[in-house]
């Protein structure tokens, strides 16, 4: 019955993580499934390696993961991520199942059966959070009750009507999402190692590679910097520019196009009326802490605190409450009100809800819970328990003739630590920690039964206060709302062309937001959060249109669209820039070289960095920065040579070895063993990528979202 209890109230947790595992389980399902699972191409979301998506199992799949998640969090997670795991999960596993099964791969029965029972147990599985214990480490005993309680089939009257038979075929359900998570899981790794020991690195790779890490080399460098040549000082033409940017293209400014905004927000922010509105609100707060009795206090305060402030009914330490009543709190007598404070954006007052009391902040204890068919006869049995422990009867071997949570009695009923409140039962914290070390206390927690507690071990008793604290939020009124609406309105009616909205912004001392690069199927952008309707607007408009009011949280945005590139390579015009940034270090660099050549000697030159140790594999040099082609030259150049001035990322160098030395490397095999599991690495990071060139994907939610 224990387990049971425990899978039954830990039921919320296990669904919270399987969140992240959820998808893998629907997707698969669906591109498993027949022909009529797909609609018209017309409600299609998008294809992949000819698979469809379909919108309504697109929106399904959506809002499961949604529930699921906000069991996780708490709270709404935002659409575009959810939208993104659901496709981005389509298309991985399209892509793989169009792969295995050209080549008949497959995961059998018998290999996921040993992935999640056999001795080759897949890692997956013990980070599933119900299969470990009290302590958080993977435990095979928990798994296998978790697995007897989904599998059982024989329930009791009392346990159908507790709803345990329907709770044990939900959480079996959530198994399959697991379980679907581990096959393609697993799946995954197979196709990947097939791709990998194809690409295995061969004995003569492996020499050379050790070969060019056996040497070592001091150097003398020389180094001077693209920033010491002004780039006023240094002209370009357009032709000139015009064949780099052609040079540049194909390997920089390839794109699937994109969209730029200029946005101008308006905060919506409480007006010097909402902060009157809001003070006078927190006073008659307080007139109603000083009339109300302590027993209606804290319904009270609770419908008329804002929800991050909640009221604590428990004895707290001066760590535990709102810094701001700490002196008040523990100096003044019961019934003291504060002073009503403004903090930040809260109007703030408290009231001491009890004598300071000098209690432990935490204890440790064990339990025996009593559960009978009345409260009363419960009750019964849980004062004669506490009659006989106080004669001296052995505790652990009560707990396990009469405690009903079958989970605690291995310990011996021990629970553990708990600190004041974390239970959330007053009678509990009255009585347990009240309660010397190696008393005995019979405590009634509704819907659970009698507990008989044993105190453990207490903490060093601490000073602790009860206090109501009450915060009301200063938030704009709809009328503060209105206001700030109209003046974003206003700007834009008057100024609907892309030069009017800058001039006009810069005229009001209004900050433009630059918005660049924005993707068609984006969801967000950083500057703004649930912004997916900006990015939409802007694809569906042309450069200079105005738009409307939109409203993200806590502020209005209008915008203009500013450029629109389409899939191709970006204008020229866009990276001039860019570009010519890229031809001045050319030009720079012959400069550089002109004057090094022209120097009368390597140590005329200046600044002269002696670098030491230097390896072929090495890319990173002190002062001098993420330079590899410092260590390429460095072991090229024969012992007490001189390089060739030579470009690096930032400036040009010139390296005299001053020393080579041979030092020892890793075996031909050590080295085959290195290069293959960076293999693996590059394989498992680009496999999906490399798969995306070789098929048609077609995505469409920019249509739907």
């Amino acid at each position: 019955m224990a387990t049971l209890e425990k899978i039954r109230n830990q039921a919320g947790l296990l669904i919270a993580v399987v969140g992240i595992a959820l998808f893998a389980f629907i997707i698969g399902d669906f591109l498993n499934s027949g022909s009529t699972y797909f609609g018209p191409s017309r409600e299609r979301v998008g294809e992949v390696a000819g698979k469809d998506l379909n919108i309504n199992n697109f929106q399904r799949d959506i809002a499961t993961i949604t529930d699921v998640m906000k069991m996780q969090y708490n709270q709404n997670p935002p659409e575009g991520e959810i939208r993104d795991i659901v496709w981005n999960s389509f298309v991985e596993q399209s892509l793989l199942n169009s792969e295995t099964e050209k080549i008949g791969m497959s995961v059998t029965t018998a290999e996921l059966k040993d992935a999640t029972f056999g001795a080759n147990m897949h890692p997956l599985v013990s980070q599933i959070p119900y299969f470990r214990n009290e302590q958080g480490a993977f435990d095979r005993n928990t798994m296998v009750s978790f697995f007897t309680y989904i599998n059982k089939e024989d329930w009791t009257n009392e346990e159908k009507n507790a709803g345990l038979d329907a709770q044990a075929q939900q959480l079996h359900n959530y198994w399959l999402f697991w379980e679907n998570r581990l096959k393609q899981q697993i799946l995954a790794e197979k196709y990947q190692t097939l791709i990998t020991r194809a690409m295995s690195a061969s004995n003569a790779i492996a020499a050379i590679t050790a070969g060019l890490n056996n040497v070592e080399t001091d150097a003398a460098c020389v180094r001077k910097m693209f920033y010491t040549i002004p780039d006023s000082t240094v002209s370009v033409t357009e032709a000139e520019l015009q064949t780099k940017y052609n040079e540049l293209k194909e390997r920089m400014f390839k794109t699937d196009g994109f969209r730029s905004v200029q946005a101008i927000t308006f905060n919506i922010v409480p007006s010097q009326e909402d902060f009157i509105n809001a003070e006078n609100l927190a006073k008659d707060t307080k007139a109603q802490l000083e009339q109300l009795p302590d027993e209606e206090i804290g319904l009270f305060v609770s419908q008329v605190t804002d929800p991050s402030v909640p009221f604590a009914p428990y004895f707290r330490t001066e760590k535990d409450i709102d810094q701001s009543f700490k002196n008040f709190a523990f100096t003044s007598p019961k019934g003291a009100i504060a002073e009503i404070m403004l903090q930040g954006e809260f109007y703030k007052t408290a009231k001491v809800m009890s004598d300071v009391e000098l209690r432990p902040d935490s204890v440790k204890i064990s339990h025996i819970l009593i559960q009978r068919a009345t409260e009363a006869e419960a009750q019964r049995v849980a004062d004669s328990l506490v009659a006989v422990l106080n004669g001296g009867a052995d505790f652990a071997a009560l707990a396990a003739q009469y405690s009903a949570d079958q989970g605690s009695i291995a310990a011996g009923g021990e629970l553990g630590w708990f600190r004041e409140g974390n239970v959330g039962v007053e009678n509990f914290d009255n009585a347990v920690f009240t309660a010397k070390a190696g008393s005995v206390v019979a405590v009634t927690i509704p819907q659970q039964g009698v507990h008989v507690f044993k105190i453990l071990e207490r903490t060093v008793p601490v000073k602790k206060v009860k206090l109501a604290e009450t915060a009301i939020r200063v938030e704009p009124s709809t009328a503060t709302y209105n206001k700030i609406y109209n003046q974003a309105n206003q700007f834009i009616l008057a100024n609907r062309t892309l030069e009017s909205f800058e001039a006009a912004a810069k005229e009001q001392g209004l900050m433009i937001r630059p918005l660049d690069r924005l993707a068609k199927n984006q969801t967000s952008v950083y500057a703004f959060d649930q912004s997916r309707p900006i990015i939409r607007w802007a694809w569906e408009n042309k450069v200079g249109t105005v738009s409307e009011v939109f409203e993200v949280p806590n502020m209005f945005v209008v915008a203009v669209v500013s450029q629109a590139v389409e899939a191709g390579f970006i204008p020229f015009k866009i990276v001039e820039e860019q570009v010519k940034a890229e031809l001045l270090k050319d030009k720079k660099t012959e400069l550089l070289i002109s004057e090094i050549k022209g120097a009368g000697g390597l140590e005329s030159l200046s600044p002269l960095d002696t670098l030491r140790n230097i390896r072929f594999s090495q890319s990173s040099f002190g002062n001098i920065g993420r330079e590899p082609a410092v260590a390429a030259v460095a072991y090229a150049t024969g012992a007490n040579g001189i390089s060739a001035p030579f470009r690096g990322n930032a400036g040009v160098y010139v390296l005299k070895a001053l020393d080579k030395r041979d030092v020892p490397a890793e075996t031909n095999s050590a080295e085959v063993q290195l290069m293959n599991d960076n293999i693996f690495s590059a394989v498992s990071r680009g496999l999906f990528e490399s798969l995306k060139k070789n098929v048609k994907i077609e995505d469409n939610r920019f249509v739907f979202f």
